[in-house]
């Protein structure tokens, strides 16, 4: 999303100015960072704070993802996916080539990270 949002903004003659990560909350989720870092909190029962942990924000990109599946159009949601796994696969293909060990390796992660 990030990337559509730097090509439409460079489409227009318009700098990075603005914070892209906020848009793209906006796009993706209907509200900012902050809005679901404070519903997140509040349905964990911890409370605001103005920082977030590493295990924290692991936990609040999952969440996000089962937020999105609740209250997303399908399509789009899949069009999305689509867009996402096409970027994964350009970014392997443009990575070094490696042994058949390391290319093993990365196969298992990548299951994994699905």
């Amino acid at each position: 999303m990030e990337e559509e949002i730097f090509k439409e903004r460079h489409s227009r003659g318009l700098g990075p100015k603005g914070n892209v990560t906020e848009e793209a909350y906006q796009r993706i989720y209907g509200a900012s960072q902050a809005e679901l870092l404070t519903q997140f909190w509040e349905e964990k029962g911890l409370p605001r704070r103005r920082d977030i942990t590493f295990d924290e924000l692991k936990e609040f990109t999952y969440w996000c993802f089962k937020y999105r599946l609740k209250h997303s159009d399908r399509a789009r949601l899949a069009s999305d996916t689509k867009k996402a796994l096409d970027m994964l696969q350009r970014l392997k293909t443009s990575q070094h080539p490696v042994s058949e060990g390391e290319a093993a390796v990365e196969e298992e992660l990548y299951v994994v990270q699905l």
